[in-house]
């Protein structure tokens, strides 16, 4: 099960930190909710942190 952080959109799975988002409303042909995945290829969170899209 993921765990969540205090970062935000930032998501544990397993070892592996993922930053996750919504996609944006102008995108009509995903379902509302939808939301995009980018592995981070790291397991440390402090690594994670630095690494993630802003």
């Amino acid at each position: 099960m993921a765990v969540r952080h205090e970062v935000e959109n930032l998501v544990r799975r397993g070892n592996i930190f993922y930053w996750r988002a919504r996609v944006p409303a102008v995108f009509v042909h995903c379902r509302p909710g939808s939301r995009l995945s980018l592995s981070l290829h790291c397991s440390d969170h402090r690594k994670a942190q630095i690494r993630r899209p802003v």
